[in-house]
């Protein structure tokens, strides 16, 4: 799991630099992630009726919380945990972390909280959901974080005032407006559920 993501949230609530959203959203957008991570999972058995009987809100709920079980409950490394979810799952699972590190703070903040492993998964994701222009997106923005991963790793060491350094002329920051451009018109929920129902056995529970 993201081990550094307790010790990130007050970085990311003092942090206002490449904001979508409103801070009030920021905060509550927080609030309930920690209230999700705190808490155990909820146990749902997956099943082709749940699937179907689901409000699109409700189904990336239960998938969220399903993956996010399965994670939790494996010792192995995260990535080695992601590679043994389906191809659906890994594609729900990349790009929801994605979508909510980006609208929140910018793919500087996705790479400050994630891997760069992570990051090709995302690609390949959005490549799943046949949203190609979030994957030529996505490619860019982990060939630029490549290119630059020491310069910005130097800022990456725990602390709010360097964190927040992070964003000066920072070269990902060209992506976010992109990003937030792109989901305005091509909406990732919609594709994922669409995806979920329309390949219910990659979701359904091992």
């Amino acid at each position: 799991m993201n081990k550094k993501f307790f010790s990130l949230l007050f970085i990311i609530l003092l942090t206002s630099c490449n904001k979508k959203e409103s801070p009030n959203s920021i905060d509550n957008e927080i609030i309930n992630r920690v209230e999700i991570f705190e808490k155990p999972a909820k146990v749902y058995v997956v099943t082709e009726q749940i699937i179907d009987n689901s409000s699109d809100e409700n189904l990336e709920q239960i998938i969220y919380e399903d993956i996010f079980r399965f994670l939790s409950a494996n010792s192995d490394t995260e990535f080695a945990n992601i590679e043994k979810l389906s191809a659906g799952q890994q594609m729900y699972w990349s790009t929801w972390i994605v979508e909510r590190e980006v609208n929140n703070g910018g793919f500087n903040q996705f790479y400050f909280n994630n891997s760069i492993e992570l990051g090709e998964i995302a690609y390949k994701g959005f490549k799943t959901l046949n949203a190609h222009k979030f994957a030529d997106l996505m490619f860019d923005a982990n060939k630029v974080f490549k290119e630059n991963k020491k310069e910005l790793e130097a800022f990456y060491n725990g602390t709010a005032e360097s964190f927040s350094k992070s964003y000066e002329k920072n070269p990902l920051g060209k992506f976010d407006d992109m990003f937030y451009n792109l989901n305005d018109t091509l909406h990732l929920r919609q594709l994922r559920v669409k995806y979920i129902r329309e390949h219910k056995n990659e979701f359904i529970n091992r």
